[in-house]
């Protein structure tokens, strides 16, 4: 299968039983950035977070 990128318009079809992650990230010249993970399952009606603890999404 390999890595793969998902972005707006893309033609990858996300089926159920697929595990993917989304990786957001903020970075800022000369300070750091930050950045988090939830691995997700695509099911039949959408899709479930399996990440199984909060990742500080409030920052």
């Amino acid at each position: 299968m390999g890595r793969h990128e998902l972005k707006a318009g893309s033609p990858t079809v996300l089926e159920p039983s697929r595990v993917l992650t989304v990786e957001p990230g903020i970075y800022v010249d000369g300070v750091g950035g930050a950045r988090f993970g939830d691995t997700v399952l695509v099911t039949e009606t959408g899709c479930e977070l399996l990440t199984p603890f909060e990742l500080g999404r409030a920052v």
